[in-house]
């Protein structure tokens, strides 16, 4: 055997001059299983680019959701740390008041001044951003 011939069980001899018909449905078997392979290879090209594009649209998509809720955050932020900023200054204004009056033997004014203090402790700004959320 030379070194480009197959082995005879691999290449039988054929017939030049005739072609029989279980020769016919074999090329023709064979094209089709070629022609099927290429449209194959050419559908999964085609979706490999479409799901690359639909990759990206997505990824810029969530940058961009991430984008709003990173904004979205430093607002709420900001929001809740004037709101405990004003909340700590009226505390203050009013515990200076109370002391004076207490200074001053004026209990029952002192004591009221508290209970308005009691009633402004028991709302919180971050429940507030939360209502105002929901909203």
């Amino acid at each position: 055997m030379s070194e480009y011939q197959l082995p005879a069980y691999l290449n039988p001899p054929r017939n030049t001059g005739t072609t029989s018909v279980g020769e016919l449905t074999r090329m023709v078997a064979s094209t089709t299983d070629i022609t099927a392979l290429a449209s194959t290879v050419a559908e999964a090209y085609r979706l490999t680019v479409s799901l690359e594009r639909d990759i990206v649209a997505i990824r810029s998509h969530y940058a961009a959701l991430e984008q709003s809720n990173r904004q979205f955050h430093e607002e709420v932020l900001a929001a809740l740390q004037g709101r405990f900023t004003e909340r700590a200054a009226q505390i203050a204004f009013i515990r200076e008041a109370a002391t004076q009056l207490i200074a001053e033997k004026q209990f029952d004014m002192a004591h009221s001044i508290i209970s308005q203090l009691m009633q402004l402790l028991q709302k919180s700004p971050v429940e507030e951003a939360f209502l105002n959320r929901r909203r």
